[in-house]
C-alpha cells in the first residue's frame, strides 16, 4: 500500500508538472526565454543575482545603496524570494539568474497542486478526486495569473498544508510537537518567499478559526486546544523569522498607495466567466501585453468557471444541512466579499457600491492589503470542495475532467531574454571612463529590464533610480520617477526628473533602444552631452550641476 500511495504522489507531482510546463514554458529556452511577461520578472531575476552576489562580496544582504543611489533600499520590503534565491542558487551560477527564474516559476503550480492534493487526499480519501481538487487549485485562475510575473505570489501552499496540519491534530493523528513543528516550517518558508502572503495566512486563519468556533459548536474544544500550540508555534515562527523581521520592522520606507486597494481588487462578472481582458483567453495579450494602471491586470479575474459554480451547487444541495458544510461555504462567502474591494467593480468599471472592505482600509499594515489576492484563499475552498463533491461517485469525474479543462489557460507568452551589450561586464565602466558610475536607466516602451541589465554587468555600477517594487520614501518626493514608470507626464515632470538626477548624484541616463520617443526628447530638451553607444542614447549629466 505504501509503494502504491508513493506512485499516486509521484503520478500527481507528474501531471501538474506537465500541465505547467505546456502552459508556462511550452516549449521554450530556460537561458535563452523568459517564461513570463511584464517587468517584474526582471526584478526577480535581480534578487537571483543579488543573493549570491551579497554573500560572495560580503554585502549586508538585507539592504542596497546599489538601488535607489544614494539612500537605497531595504530589501526586506521588496518581493526578494531569499528562499527561492537559495534554493535556485546552483541554477542561477551555473545557467544565470534567468534560467533560475523560469524553473521557480514552473515549480510554482507543481508545489501548490502538490500541497492541495494532500489536503483533499486526507478529506476525501478519494485519490481521483484530490487529483482533481489539486489541479483545480494549482491552475486556478488566481495562481496561472500570478505565474505570469508574480514570482512570490504564486508560491501558495502554506494555506493547504496549515488546514491540512490542524484536520490532522484535531484527530489525533499527528503529536502536538509534529503539529506545531509543522507550522513553525511552514510559515517560515511562506516568509521567506512573500511576507504578503505570510501576512494574510495568518489573518485569514485567525478568521477561519473564530468561525468556526462560532459555526461549529461540537468542535469547540478541539478548536481551543489548537489555539494554545498555534500560540507556541507562532512564537517560533517570529524566532525563525527574525533576522529579517526586526530590521523589516525597524526600517520601513516603503508605503503602498492608498489607492491600489482600490483597484487591485476581484471583478464580480470574473466569478462566472473571464473578462474580455483576461490575460489567461485572450490571445491577442501575450503579443501586445502591457503592464500599468492603464493596461491589463489578469488578476484581477476572479475566474471560477461554470462547471466549478456547479459542483459547488450540488454539493450544498446534498450536504448543506451539515454543519462543516455550511461553516466551509460561509468562509467562502466571507473571502469572495472581501476580495471585491471597498467598492463593487463591474465590467471594468467601480461602481458607487461601498462594500464592508471598506471599513479596513486605511488600518495600518493591513490597510495596504490588495484584495484580489485573498482569492488565492478562495481557490483553495473551492478545490476543496469541489473535491468532497467529485469523492461522493465515480460518474462524477468526468464533471471534474470537464473544470479542469475549462480553466485551462492559453499558453503563457514568452520572450527572449533582453541582454544587451552594453552591458557586459565591464562595457559600460570602459564606455563612460568610470569604474563604478551612478546611472539612470529610463523605461523602455513596454517594459523596464533595468534590474536584468544590472545584474548582467555583475553589479558593476550603482542605479539611481530602481525596479525592485515601490520607490523608498525619500524618492517618493520625486513623483516623476513613478510617472515615467507608468507612462505618465503629467506637467512639470521633466522639472522634477532633472531635479532628482541633480539631488542623486546621477553622472549618466542611459536611453534603452525602446525608449519612448517624448521621454527621449524630454532628456534631448535638456541639452546634456549625449552619445550613441550599442543602441543607447547615453546622456552626461553636467559636473556642474552635480
Amino acid at each position: 500500500m505504501r509503494a502504491v500511495a508513493w506512485r499516486w504522489h509521484l503520478g500527481a507531482i507528474g501531471l501538474y508538472l506537465a500541465a505547467a510546463y505546456g502552459i508556462i514554458a511550452h516549449g521554450a529556452g530556460v537561458t535563452t526565454q523568459i517564461w513570463g511577461a511584464g517587468s517584474d520578472v526582471y526584478a526577480f531575476i535581480w534578487f537571483f543575482a543579488w543573493w549570491p552576489y551579497a554573500v560572495s562580496h560580503h554585502a549586508g544582504l538585507l539592504y542596497t545603496a546599489l538601488a535607489w543611489q544614494p539612500w537605497g533600499v531595504h530589501l526586506g520590503w521588496t518581493t526578494c524570494v531569499p528562499l527561492l534565491a537559495l534554493i535556485f542558487a546552483p541554477v542561477t551560477l551555473t545557467l544565470g539568474p534567468a534560467a533560475a527564474y523560469n524553473l521557480a516559476m514552473l515549480a510554482a503550480p507543481v508545489v501548490s497542486g502538490f500541497a492541495s492534493w494532500l489536503l483533499c487526499l486526507r478529506l476525501t480519501g478519494n485519490r481521483w478526486a484530490a487529483l482533481i481538487g489539486g489541479f483545480l487549485f494549482a491552475f486556478s485562475g488566481y495562481e496561472m495569473a500570478e505565474c505570469l510575473e508574480e514570482l512570490n505570489l504564486a508560491y501558495n501552499f502554506a494555506p493547504p498544508l496549515l488546514v491540512l496540519l490542524a484536520v490532522r491534530r484535531m484527530n489525533g493523528e499527528i503529536s502536538r510537537w509534529m503539529a506545531i513543528g509543522g507550522v513553525i516550517a511552514t510559515l517560515t518558508a511562506v516568509f521567506y518567499l512573500s511576507v504578503e502572503t505570510f501576512a494574510t495566512t495568518i489573518v485569514f486563519g485567525v478568521g477561519a478559526w473564530l468561525l468556526a468556533l462560532v459555526m461549529l459548536p461540537d468542535w469547540r474544544g478541539r478548536l481551543l486546544g489548537l489555539l494554545g500550540e498555534g500560540s507556541v508555534a507562532m512564537v517560533g515562527v517570529v524566532l525563525c523569522c527574525a533576522p529579517f523581521l526586526m530590521p523589516m520592522l525597524m526600517y520601513r520606507d516603503v508605503q503602498i498607495p492608498l489607492s491600489w486597494a482600490y483597484f487591485h481588487v476581484a471583478h464580480l462578472g470574473g466569478l462566472v466567466v473571464p473578462s474580455p481582458r483576461i490575460m489567461l483567453t485572450d490571445p491577442r495579450l501575450g503579443r501586445e501585453w502591457q503592464y500599468g494602471f492603464c493596461g491589463w491586470l489578469p488578476e484581477n479575474d476572479a475566474v471560477t468557471g461554470l462547471p466549478l459554480i456547479a459542483m459547488l451547487g450540488l454539493l450544498a444541495r446534498e450536504r448543506g444541512g451539515q454543519a462543516a458544510m455550511r461553516f466551509a461555504f460561509m468562509l467562502l462567502l466571507v473571502i469572495l466579499l472581501c476580495s471585491l474591494g471597498p467598492n463593487l467593480w463591474w465590467n471594468w468599471r467601480q461602481t458607487p457600491i461601498i462594500l464592508p472592505w471598506r471599513l479596513v482600509v486605511g488600518l495600518p499594515l493591513l490597510g495596504s492589503a490588495l484584495p484580489v489576492r485573498f482569492l488565492a484563499y478562495s481557490s483553495l475552498l473551492v478545490a476543496v470542495l469541489c473535491a468532497l463533491w467529485l469523492a461522493g461517485g465515480r460518474r462524477r469525474m468526468a464533471l471534474g475532467a470537464f473544470a479542469c479543462l475549462m480553466l485551462m489557460p492559453a499558453p503563457h507568452p514568452v520572450k527572449p531574454v533582453p541582454l544587451a551589450a552594453l552591458f557586459q561586464p565591464g562595457r559600460l565602466q570602459a564606455v563612460v571612463a568610470m569604474p563604478h558610475p551612478r546611472v539612470l536607466i529610463l523605461p523602455g516602451w513596454d517594459q523596464d529590464a533595468s534590474p536584468l541589465w544590472q545584474a548582467q554587468n555583475q553589479f558593476g555600477f550603482a542605479a539611481t533610480r530602481g525596479f525592485l517594487g515601490m520607490p523608498p520614501a525619500k524618492e517618493m518626493k520625486f513623483p516623476g520617477l513613478v510617472d515615467i514608470s507608468f507612462g505618465l507626464r503629467p506637467a512639470g515632470v521633466g522639472g522634477q526628473i532633472r531635479q532628482y538626477c541633480f539631488a542623486t548624484g546621477t553622472q549618466f541616463v542611459l536611453a534603452p533602444p525602446d525608449v519612448q520617443p517624448d521621454l527621449l526628447a524630454l532628456f534631448e530638451g535638456f541639452g546634456w552631452p549625449m552619445k550613441q553607444v550599442d543602441g543607447f542614447a547615453i546622456f552626461t549629466v553636467p559636473p556642474a550641476a552635480q
